[in-house]
């Protein structure tokens, strides 16, 4: 092999590195973008599930203070009717 030979078969499989390295790195960008709009999208999903659980804790919260409200005045209008009884007289 003659000393030209050698250099321009050095000179196309530079040629090719190159190409090669160019596709690899557009491939990286590529890649790169998708990943960015993926951790935009995860950071998304956790707000909304962080937002959903603080609506379950207060529904579960005001579900608790409305039975409670409902089982107080429960008890409280069979408590007053046997303590004060209505006056019958008033009735007729």
């Amino acid at each position: 092999m003659s000393i030209d030979q050698m250099m321009s078969q050095q000179v196309t499989q530079s040629e090719e590195s190159i190409t090669m390295l160019a596709t690899s790195s557009q491939a990286v960008l590529e890649m790169n973008d998708e990943f960015k709009a993926m951790a935009g999208t995860i950071q998304l999903g956790r707000k909304l599930i962080t937002k959903y659980n603080r609506r379950e804790l207060t529904d579960k919260l005001l579900i608790f203070l409305a039975l409670a409200l409902f089982l107080a005045t429960v008890f409280y209008i069979p408590q007053e009717e046997i303590i004060f009884p209505p006056d019958q007289t008033q009735l007729t």
